[in-house]
């Protein structure tokens, strides 16, 4: 039996076996798709429509999805020499730059970066091996959000 997955914003096959990928018959209307290397050229041979974007995380990677508050709380949970891989959004209002250069060894960004401090901003992108999105600047304190709001 094939399986058709369809309609859903990420989809994680890291994880899944050769074999497993083989039983996909097609995978449509999905934004992302997150490969492991070795599954990556099998999953090339399932059928896709709409699919926006394919990402390939190797297994020393760590992978966060979502809105991340980019400050010390977040960078004391890494490992040292953490390999970051994020698809998402970055909020940046500052951290300190001796505990990013001890935790994050590089980075890889799929989505926007949001950041009020020039100077943690600038440190991460001198260990950002990829930008694939916006870098924009916000005022301090800034209220913001990302997603679906009304104001009245």
């Amino acid at each position: 039996m094939q399986t058709i997955i369809r309609d859903v914003p990420i989809l994680d096959l890291r994880k899944v076996s050769i074999d497993a990928i083989s039983t996909i018959k097609s995978v449509e209307n999905v934004k992302t798709v997150i490969l492991s290397p070795e599954n990556a050229e099998a999953f090339m041979k399932v059928s896709r429509v709409d699919v926006r974007s394919h990402l390939i995380v190797h297994p020393d990677e760590s992978l966060f999805i979502g809105q991340i508050e980019f400050n010390d709380s977040f960078l004391s949970e890494l490992s040292k020499n953490t390999k970051v891989v994020i698809l998402g959004h970055l909020l940046i209002d500052g951290f300190s730059t001796s505990l990013f250069n001890e935790r994050v060894q590089s980075m890889r960004m799929y989505g926007q970066i949001f950041y009020s401090d020039k100077r943690s901003a600038g440190a991460l992108l001198a260990r950002l091996e990829r930008l694939q999105g916006q870098l924009l600047r916000m005022r301090p304190n800034a209220v913001r959000w990302i997603g679906v709001t009304t104001l009245t």
